[in-house]
């Protein structure tokens, strides 16, 4: 959750660190993460570790509120 953000307010998600942008995408309007079908070798990189923010935005579409969180996603054959 976004402290102090309200029901309905409008949220975009985006994912902070391009490290990996071939390999994972994030919907901006619902915050779904989804590989982008680029195969990943378990053997090169077997931890991936985003950076994904959370805007909350104003009535004029200002950035209002931010919150920040780590996905870590674990790579498997």
């Amino acid at each position: 959750d976004i402290l102090g953000a309200h029901l309905g307010d409008h949220v975009i998600f985006k994912i902070l660190n391009n490290d990996f942008s071939d390999f994972f995408e994030i919907s901006n309007t619902s915050g779904v993460i989804k590989t982008t079908g680029k195969k990943l070798d378990r053997e090169l990189i077997s931890n991936v570790e985003l950076i994904v923010a959370a805007y909350a935005l104003g009535l004029y579409g200002t950035i209002e509120k931010v919150a920040h969180v780590i996905v870590n996603i674990t790579v498997v054959d």
